[in-house]
């Protein structure tokens, strides 16, 4: 999580600060699990019970159209471990905060899952569309006008995935408000095509388990008056202190 947290967040006024902490966690972490993979040469990735995600992807080929397959190699393995660990952990983290946050601060909401517990799995694919976590960019490929806006060739844009998810022409009416019972709900918190998130079946599981035990032993909570929340934007969004009062 420490990790995570130096990856993923700024240090305010001081970018070279900034790139200096990303390098050096990046290096650790790197390192550690450099050394990891160094303890099992020699030992079958395919090893019953004990395998695990390091030991697929030891197992693991790539191929390129027409080619041979082959292994991967050390630092691809590596690259790996780096985008999903990083990825499973904050985007997840983001959007479990934002929810609490805002069931915090809207009482009939979150009563309304108490007294529907079956709704749960449609509320967090509300709260995914609501508070869709990651802010991606990507260079153009070619020239493009969208809705009175030119894009050229080579310039970087970042992707509003928030924004499309709440997005008039998909969502209706309804699209600036939460709504528990939305169907269709086909947000894109998630990505689309051949960038659609990996763990996003996991990250659903997550969030509703999380929801649900906390609300099973947590029914009544609100955020203190007063209280400073601090949040954080960059390639995600999340909360960094949320404060939490128990009725």
């Amino acid at each position: 999580l420490d990790w995570c947290d130096k990856l993923m967040r700024d240090i305010p006024g001081d970018p070279e600060g900034t790139q200096k902490q990303k390098l050096e966690t990046g290096m650790a972490l790197y390192m550690y699990f450099g050394t990891e993979l160094r303890k099992r040469e020699g030992i079958d990735p395919k090893r019953g019970d004990e395998a695990d995600f390091i030991d697929w992807l030891r197992g693991a080929t790539f191929q390129i159209a027409g080619g041979e397959p082959r292994p991967l190699e050390a630092l691809e393995i590596l690259d790996c471990i780096f985008i999903v660990l990083l990825a499973g952990l904050d985007t997840t983290q983001g959007v479990l905060s934002l929810s609490l946050e805002y069931l915090a601060n809207h009482p009939d909401y979150r009563q309304d899952l108490l007294d529907h517990p079956d709704l749960l799995p449609s509320a967090v694919e509300e709260f995914l569309r609501w508070f869709a976590p990651v802010l991606p960019g990507r260079r153009m490929t070619r020239d493009l006008e969208l809705r009175g806006v030119t894009l050229k060739e080579g310039d970087r844009v970042m992707l509003g995935m928030g924004s499309a998810c709440r997005d008039v022409d998909q969502f209706g009416e309804t699209a600036d408000r939460v709504d528990f019972r939305r169907s269709p709900n086909r947000h894109i918190a998630f990505g689309v095509g051949a960038h659609r998130c990996l763990g996003s079946h996991l990250a659903r599981l997550e969030l509703q388990i999380s929801l649900r035990e906390w609300h099973r032993q947590i029914p009544d909570y609100r955020v203190p008056e007063g209280a400073v929340l601090r949040k954080h934007l960059s390639a995600v969004r999340g909360v960094d202190e949320l404060p939490i009062e128990v009725l």
